[in-house]
């Protein structure tokens, strides 16, 4: 490798991009990554590498886009909910069984009638919330229609990817298609966001 660094943009080029996250720690975390994601982008063009490390290279592409649409959403869903734009009923899913009663026995003991006790389950929006459950939750709200819910759960799959341990195959996957596909996917759901906060 040269001795010649790498271009990456200013942070403030970024930051205009970004300007629709009103939280500066987030906001600078994810220009962060968003520069780390042009670093690679550089690297890779830039430089003589061999395959599996090209594919890494995509790999850490996607990942880090990934990262940046999930901090979006959450910051997404959070911003409406403080607001009251929306209810907290959206964080309500399936009923949970808590216990069953026994209000009778019969046939010596060998048959029973039950109640089951049921409460819904409510979600906690918390920095720990999954990517697939804020996702839901966007969608039920209506903050995502089902088109940008696809790309948003396109772009977590291909992110899923990650797991050596689960992998069939010779971890070969992520090739400049599915970054550049990536990509598109967290441009539309990010601009989507942004029109989205805007209305507020």
């Amino acid at each position: 490798m040269s001795d010649d660094k790498i271009p990456i943009p200013d942070q403030s080029i970024i930051e205009r991009r970004f300007a629709f996250i009103e939280n500066e720690i987030l906001r600078t975390n994810i220009i962060i990554a968003f520069r780390y994601i042009v670093f690679l982008i550089n690297l890779e063009q830039n430089t003589q590498l061999p395959g599996p490390i090209i594919y890494s290279l995509h790999k850490d592409m996607i990942v880090q886009t990934a990262i940046i649409v999930e901090s979006c959403v959450h910051y997404l869903l959070k911003s409406y909910l403080e607001s009251k734009r929306i209810s907290d009923a959206v964080l309500q899913t399936d009923w949970k069984e808590d216990k069953c009663v026994i209000i009778e026995e019969s046939d010596h003991g060998n048959r029973q009638i039950c109640a089951i006790i049921r409460h819904k389950n409510t979600i906690l929006l918390t920095k720990h919330t999954q990517f697939v459950v804020l996702n839901r939750i966007c969608l039920r709200a209506s903050l995502f229609n089902r088109s940008i819910f696809n790309s948003v759960e396109e772009l977590r799959e291909a992110r899923n990817k990650i797991h050596l341990a689960g992998l069939e195959s010779i971890d070969e996957i992520y090739e400049k298609d599915e970054v550049d596909l990536q990509f598109k996917n967290a441009q539309r759901v990010i601009n989507h966001i942004e029109k989205k906060l805007k209305e507020l």
